[in-house]
């Protein structure tokens, strides 16, 4: 099981105003301290971490929504990294013109999101969510696009739920994420048309999912017992309507030699 963590934070959330609150860490303009990220990631992202000021304290409420952010974004940058790399093997002949720099860019994009989550965790002094090994269930081009669109699309809907939380306790923090989920959009536009040629704005409101409901479907790529940090959350049963957790994918690395390729093995460490 994924050490104590998410179980007893879900709990807090519903009692806020009992919770004690965490102070920041603030360079001498009151704002994030951060590290940077190395050159090459930032111009191919095209931009770093937000330099923006933060809340001088936070709920653990407020850090269970970073750390759930942590979570998911560590899968989203280990995919891309994952998939910037297989696509160099595949090609990308039949789909978009750019399609390999625009996964390159996504990859980026993700390192500097998983950047700035983490960055503000350390500014509170709460652990952050080291990334877990995952399997995806992709061999080739097509694979990797449909799941791409779908991984973002989950992940929009978590910053979504995400949003509802700080805009009531942090609304600080509504402006950097914000920005972010416009990206995230972004990224899910494109997934979509080279995917499937599907329309790039399938709806006029995107649908907000639970952390707990992101974090479940993410638990069809990692690979049992290799989360290093501690995080536990409900699990809910799989629906039987044809699970990505069963196709075929290879054997799970951690993220910077993530595989495409044998069994996709959920993590079981989630309460039930």
């Amino acid at each position: 099981m994924y050490a104590s963590t998410l179980a007893l934070i879900i709990l807090l959330a519903y009692s806020v105003l009992a919770t004690p609150l965490h102070p920041a860490s603030f360079n001498s303009t009151g704002r994030l301290v951060n590290s940077t990220l190395p050159l090459n990631v930032t111009d191919t992202a095209g931009g770093n971490v937000p330099n923006v000021p933060l809340p001088t304290s936070v709920s653990d409420a407020v850090i269970a929504q970073f750390w759930i952010a942590n979570f998911l974004e560590n899968l989203e940058a280990c995919f891309f990294e994952a998939g910037a790399k297989n696509l160099t093997e595949w090609g990308t002949d039949g789909y978009p013109a750019g399609t390999l720099e625009v996964v390159r860019r996504v990859a980026a994009q993700e390192q500097v999101h998983v950047k700035s989550i983490t960055d503000i965790l350390t500014s509170y002094n709460r652990p952050i969510i080291q990334p877990c090994q995952y399997t995806f269930p992709v061999t080739n081009t097509s694979e990797f696009l449909a799941l791409a669109q779908l991984i973002t699309t989950v992940g929009i809907g978590a910053v979504l739920d995400m949003a509802a939380t700080l805009a009531d306790q942090a609304p600080l923090f509504l402006p950097s994420l914000t920005s972010l989920v416009t990206v995230e959009a972004r990224h899910d536009a494109f997934f979509r048309s080279a995917a499937s040629n599907l329309p790039p704005n399938p709806a006029p409101f995107d649908t907000r999912i639970s952390g707990t409901w992101a974090l479940n479907l993410a638990l069809a790529f990692v690979v049992a017992g290799s989360c290093p940090t501690p995080l536990e959350f409900p699990y809910l049963p799989p629906m039987e309507v044809g699970s990505l957790a069963s196709a075929s994918a290879g054997v799970g690395r951690r993220c910077e030699n993530a595989t495409a390729g044998a069994d996709a093995a959920a993590d079981t460490t989630a309460t039930t």
